[in-house]
């Protein structure tokens, strides 16, 4: 539980409400999972702790991923679709942590790309107004 408010930036009294909505947290090892989970947010992403600490208080279940099978890939592939820098795509992240339970081939992928072609003006997934339901 010290790993979660001293290294991962959870306020004290937020440590039950993660624990309540994530109670395998308590099965962890501090040294093989937590540690080197908080450690990719605060060091490779250079996340700060305060906001590694509100992302792990609004999706708890984000600590049960895989650094190297989800969440590093994750980051990645928004860097490189987005054209942004692994920091901002970090701060997607944080901003948006459930997207850690999307799988990246199956939602992530499909998602992003049918919205970066609607603002590139591709038209794909957009409805003209004639084939509009006019019952909303």
């Amino acid at each position: 539980l010290r790993t979660l408010v001293d290294e991962g930036g959870v306020p004290p009294h937020e440590v039950a409400g993660v624990l309540c909505s994530a109670p395998q947290l308590l099965s962890y090892s501090v040294e093989r999972k937590l540690q080197p989970q908080i450690a990719f947010f605060t060091q490779e992403l250079a996340l700060p702790k305060e906001e590694v600490g509100a992302m792990v208080v609004a999706f708890p279940n984000i600590l049960k991923y895989s650094v190297d099978k989800n969440l590093r890939p994750k980051v990645s592939f928004l860097a490189a679709a987005l054209n942004i820098e692994v920091s901002s795509a970090a701060g997607l992240l944080a901003a948006f942590p459930r997207m850690a339970s999307l799988s990246l081939e199956r939602r992530v992928k499909p998602r992003l790309t049918r919205v970066l072609l609607q603002e590139r003006g591709g038209g794909e997934g957009k409805k003209k107004k004639e084939d509009a339901d006019p019952d909303g």
